[in-house]
């Protein structure tokens, strides 16, 4: 994909509960180059131990919004990684997500991905929410 790849993101199971040296080795294999992003879906894993290991590589903590499990809002790379897969979003709700999203010191690009299995609203939450990280 070359210059047109973004991120990869790498999602872990539920059930696998936190293994930063595991983690770490996984790490270490990665290229250099390539933007990874983890998305964690077992509560043991969001600690300053994790961040730690994902900062060292350069690898951002997918922030994920869903309604079994949310990541905490931390930045552990340049760019960032969100999806946010609850069902709606109101006008107040994208406007706190703008606002972090623009406070949290991300130097390089950031990727933010709607839900938009059900009713196809991911598209207009986007739309949404650019125009809020566009303005002043």
């Amino acid at each position: 994909m070359g210059p047109r790849l973004g991120t990869v993101l790498y999602g872990l199971p539920p059930n696998l509960r936190k293994d930063v040296v595991l983690l770490r080795e996984f790490l270490n294999q990665l290229p250099r180059d390539l933007r990874a992003a983890f998305e964690f879906r077992h509560a043991s894993w969001f600690d300053d131990e994790t961040f730690a290991a994902l900062r060292d590589a350069g690898a951002a903590l997918c922030i994920n919004d869903m309604e079994e499990l949310s990541a905490p809002f931390v930045r552990t790379a340049e760019h960032g990684y969100l999806r946010l897969r609850r069902a709606e979003y109101s006008q107040a709700d994208l406007a706190s997500w703008a606002e972090r999203i623009r406070g949290a010191g991300f130097t390089g690009d950031v990727f933010v991905y709607l839900k938009h299995e059900d009713e196809a609203k991911g598209p207009r939450f986007a739309e949404q929410l650019i125009a809020r990280l566009s303005g002043p």
